[in-house]
């Protein structure tokens, strides 16, 4: 059966807004702070041995590799920067790199897997007056779109644009094409979109914004979804697996995989011949 998932630019910019509570209107973040959020996160991701055990956990090996693949180089102070960067790290570690291992297994089984990112930002105000620009797309604002909410009519209801309600059009036009043929694409009055399949081969996503149309090579880091995909489970491992007697690695290795897969895939949107 194939699939279709998807995210959006900016998943967890508003827990990120929430937790700042508007100390810096820019959404700024120090580099101190930076590394203190991702040492305490990623060092309770380490469990620890119980008290008899005779292992030992190494979380400043998982910080340490997640810190160099997400400070910034060259070295800077500028708080948007680390903002920017640490928002990315919770995008893909947290939905990107799952929906996509997701959709690349779905795609090794002879079935057919569709990947998007949603950029767009709805232009009626107030739809999104309280999400600054710099917050970019937050997590399930595509879902207004897919239910076609801009028609939504009635006493007291917000007028949304034109605009957005083209968009509406866009995603109500691929959600039904993809529940009838299991194709998304489009050939049809609403517009001509061929979204091609993702692949482990060949990783594509359809990037809806103003423009809907199939990634540049440069839009989607695929590194940052391959470091935790395929290298972060490795560190884990390694981080929690110094024993004396070691029984059972492959397990571990598993474990730490499926983790990172269904983190993303459990807590977004995702598609199998229905848009839930």
């Amino acid at each position: 059966m194939p699939l279709v998932v998807g995210y959006t630019n900016n998943e967890q910019v508003l827990a990120y807004m929430e937790t700042t509570s508007g100390q810096n209107p820019e959404g700024g973040l120090s580099p101190e702070n930076f590394e203190t959020m991702i040492t305490d996160e990623f060092t309770a991701a380490v469990q620890a041995p119980d008290d008899n055990s005779t292992c030992e956990s190494k979380p400043e090996m998982v910080t340490n590799a997640v810190l160099f693949f997400y400070r910034p180089y060259p070295s800077t102070t500028n708080m948007t920067v680390f903002r920017d960067r640490y928002l990315d790290l919770q995008t893909e570690k947290n939905f990107a790199a799952g929906l996509t291992m997701l959709a690349g297994k779905v795609a090794t089984r002879k079935a057919t897997a569709f990947v998007y990112r949603f950029d767009y930002r709805p232009k009626t105000q107030p739809v999104a007056k309280d999400v600054p620009e710099w917050a970019g797309v937050p997590h399930m604002f595509e879902l207004p779109f897919v239910w076609g909410l801009p028609y939504l009519m009635g006493a007291g209801t917000t007028q949304w644009i034109f605009n957005d309600k083209k968009m509406s059009d866009v995603m109500m036009a691929m959600v039904a094409t993809f529940a009838k043929t299991g194709d998304p694409s489009l050939t049809s009055g609403t517009g001509s979109i061929k979204w091609e399949p993702y692949t482990q081969d060949n990783p594509r996503m359809l990037i809806i914004d103003k423009n809907v149309e199939m990634n540049e090579p440069d839009a989607v880091d695929y590194k940052a979804l391959a470091f935790w995909n395929d290298y972060y489970p490795q560190v884990v491992m390694e981080a929690t697996n110094n024993c004396c007697n070691i029984t059972s690695t492959a397990t571990t290795w598993r474990t730490a995989s499926r983790s990172v897969c269904l983190s993303g895939a459990m807590a977004t949107l995702a598609l199998h011949r229905f848009w839930f």
